[in-house]
């Protein structure tokens, strides 16, 4: 194995288009990856084997100490809201001891060697995968970049009160400020980055906002038309997503119901959850998963998107450039009603693709306005979609890097 790779280190954090899209846009731009993926989920619509193994090499760890990732899954969920007993089962199973599992180390390594890979860079994705790159590039003496995709700080409601976590953010923070760069998706998330752990600016900031492959999809389906006999008169406004109390379903059902419209809520749902919406308004649930092929074709059956997010956390407020949700719409030319906050006029004063509201009350008059302008806001859309969140176009802001400093 004479060529170099760029090894990417994924643990613990669910694998996506993400990470198979910036895998093939690499091989594309004469790049090879060693992707190594540890305890890492496979999402809803990505299968591993979608990785090219020709032109890349592939470490799967899923087997070390197993006791161990359950004992700290249980801390998370039954004991980190109690500090006392937190705070006591912390100190007795010496748990900030063992975040970092050595033997996971020795094995990426082993593995390198054995596949005689010549590393020239080493990318962490997330932050165990910051971490574990991070010890990684110490040892091989490579620079370390870090792909940052949630900003989980430790304001995070997942994170107050638990030790792991905040011992995890700890370890984010050493590891980040030995790397020379950060691929992030916008200026906003670099900067509230770049604060929260204390980065200085001769860190590069690797800007890539959240993205698709491919052209824009200008043809339109039936598919929900066809699955759920709907009047073709009928417009559908999308909820594309986790469907739970968290995500101002019930704000989203009361402000958008007229009769010239269906408001289609398609995502994972608990049965709980499902038994509580009023289905007497004028929406449809579709609880149904879709494979990756099938996703685009679902969206293009629809009219308008909604990305709202909760604007209490920052990781959901600055969402308009990390959204994978924004790109699909985009690229299938469907435009978005969004709130009105600094992060989403950035794109919105560029490309009106779409509307921006202040109050759950504006919900109704956004759709009428696009509606009413429908193909100027859908040619607006492509535009966004080939600009901003097409890797084919964007994977030279880190390939242009790469090339000039590695």
């Amino acid at each position: 194995m004479n060529e170099k790779f760029i090894l990417i280190i994924q643990y613990d954090f669910p694998i996506s288009s993400i990470t198979t899209d910036l895998i093939k846009s690499l091989n594309e731009n004469g790049y090879k990856v060693f992707l190594v993926l540890c305890y890492c989920k496979e999402g809803l619509f990505i299968e591993v084997k979608s990785i090219n193994t020709k032109d890349n090499e592939l470490l799967i760890i899923n087997s070390f100490f197993l006791f161990k990732r359950i004992l700290n899954k249980l801390y998370s969920i039954f004991i980190s809201k109690n500090i006392r007993l937190s705070k006591f089962i912390f100190k007795l199973f010496r748990i900030d001891k063992n975040i970092i599992n050595y033997f996971i180390v020795k094995k990426i390594l082993d593995y390198l060697k054995k596949k005689g890979a010549k590393i020239s860079s080493v990318i962490g994705i997330e932050k165990k995968g910051v971490i574990y790159g991070g010890i990684i590039s110490q040892i091989l003496k490579k620079p370390l970049l870090y792909y940052s995709l949630e900003l989980y700080t430790d304001e995070h409601p997942n994170n107050r009160n638990n030790l792991i976590a905040q011992k995890i953010l700890e370890l984010e923070k050493k590891y980040h400020k030995i790397s020379i760069a950060t691929i992030i998706q916008d200026e906003d998330r670099a900067d509230f980055l770049y604060n929260n752990n204390l980065i200085d600016d001769k860190n590069v900031k690797i800007i890539i906002p959240v993205y698709n492959k491919g052209k824009i999809i200008e043809k339109r389906t039936n598919y929900f038309y066809d699955k759920f006999n709907i009047n073709k008169d009928k417009k559908i406004i999308l909820y594309f997503g986790v469907i739970n109390k968290y995500r101002n379903i019930n704000e989203i059902i009361n402000n958008a119901n007229r009769e010239d419209y269906i408001l289609l809520l398609h995502g994972l749902i608990s049965n709980d959850y499902y038994n509580s919406i009023n289905k007497e308004k004028n929406i449809i649930i579709s609880k149904d998963m879709v494979e990756e092929s099938k996703i685009f074709d679902l969206i293009s059956s629809c009219h308008i998107g909604l990305a709202i997010y909760r604007q209490d956390i920052v990781n959901d407020r600055l969402t308009v450039f990390s959204s994978t949700k924004i790109a699909q719409y985009l690229k299938c030319g469907i435009p978005i009603i969004g709130w009105n906050n600094s992060n989403y006029q950035k794109l919105f004063n560029e490309f009106k693709c779409g509307e921006l509201i202040n109050s759950f009350e504006s919900l109704d008059n956004a759709i009428s306005t696009i509606l009413k302008n429908y193909d100027e806001y859908k040619s607006n859309a492509f535009a966004a979609y080939n600009k901003y969140y097409n890797i084919d176009f964007t994977i030279k802001n880190l390939t242009s890097y790469l090339e000039k400093n590695l």
